[in-house]
C-alpha cells in the first residue's frame, strides 16, 4: 500500500512538473490558450497527493503492524496475571530505532486488548517450545514469538500503555536454545517407539528415512546450541538409511 502511494506520488509530480513547464513556455511564447491548458493539466497533476494526503488522516494501513490473529494453535486466554506482569519489555539505547511511521501507525489502533492478546501468544509460544517434539511447531513458534516481543517493544517505544513483560528478544532466544537438546532427543525417543509398533520392514524404513530427511532440513539451527546431540543423532540415523537405500 505504501508503495502504491509513493508511486502516485511520483506520477503526480512528474505530471505537475511536465505541465507546468509547458504553462511557462505557453507564456514566454505568447500562447495564451495553450498556457490556460498546460496550468489546468499541471494542477490536475497534484490531485493524487491531495488525494493521499487526506487518505492517510483517516486511514492506517493495519498490515504495517503485524497484530497477531494468525496463529493456527488455540490462543490460551487465562495466561496474563494483571496484578503479576509475566514480562518486563526492556528497551535500551542500544535497541535498533523503529522507524516513525510505524510508531505512528500503532499510536492509531494498536490497544492495551492487542498488547494483551500478543502477550498471550507469546505465552503460548513458549508453552509449545517447551514442549513439542514437532520440528516444524518449534522453529515456526521461534519466529512467531520474537515478532510478538518485537510488536510489544515497539508499543512500548510508541508510548503507548501497554502490560510490561520481563523477558527481551535476547532472553527469549535463549530459552528456545535451552529447549533445542530436548526436542532432539524426545523426537528421537518418538521415532523409536513408533518403528518399535510397526510390523512391516517397508514402514519402519519409510519412518525412519523421512525423521532423517526433516531432521537435515533444520541442521543450520544446530549449529551452535544442541550440536553434540544433533551429531549423536545424525551419526546413529546414517548407517540405517544408507542400509535401506542399499536395499532398495
Amino acid at each position: 500500500m505504501n508503495v502504491f502511494r509513493m508511486i502516485l506520488k511520483v506520477i503526480g509530480i512528474i505530471w505537475f512538473a511536465f505541465f507546468f513547464l509547458g504553462f511557462l513556455l505557453s507564456i514566454a511564447d505568447g500562447q495564451v490558450e495553450i498556457a490556460v491548458v498546460a496550468l489546468i493539466m499541471s494542477i490536475l497533476g497534484l490531485l493524487p497527493m491531495v488525494v493521499l494526503r487526506k487518505k492517510s488522516k483517516t486511514h492506517v494501513d493495519k498490515q504495517t503492524l503485524e497484530i497477531a490473529e494468525e496463529s493456527p494453535e488455540e490462543i490460551i486466554v487465562d495466561i496474563l496475571e494483571v496484578n503479576k506482569p509475566l514480562f518486563e519489555v526492556k528497551v535500551t539505547s542500544t535497541s535498533t530505532p523503529t522507524p516513525q511511521h510505524i510508531l505512528d501507525d500503532m499510536r492509531r489502533v494498536y490497544t492495551l486488548v492487542n498488547a494483551q492478546n500478543d502477550i498471550k501468544m507469546l505465552k503460548d509460544c513458549m508453552d509449545l517450545i517447551a514442549t513439542t517434539i514437532n520440528f516444524e511447531t518449534f522453529f515456526y513458534r521461534k519466529e512467531f514469538g520474537m515478532r510478538k516481543i518485537f510488536t510489544l517493544r515497539q508499543a512500548k517505544e510508541a508510548g503507548i500503555s501497554v502490560p510490561d513483560i520481563k523477558i527481551t528478544s535476547d532472553d527469549f532466544l535463549k530459552f528456545v536454545n535451552s529447549q533445542k537438546p530436548r526436542l532432539l532427543v524426545q523426537a528421537y525417543e518418538r521415532l523409536f517407539k513408533k518403528v518399535d509398533s510397526l510390523k512391516t520392514e517397508k514402514a519402519k524404513s519409510k519412518h525412519i528415512v523421512a525423521f532423517y530427511n526433516e531432521v537435515k532440513k533444520y541442521e543450520g539451527e544446530f549449529e551452535f546450541v544442541g550440536n553434540v546431540e544433533y551429531k549423536t543423532l545424525i551419526e546413529n540415523l546414517e548407517p540405517l538409511v544408507k542400509q535401506i537405500e542399499v536395499k532398495n
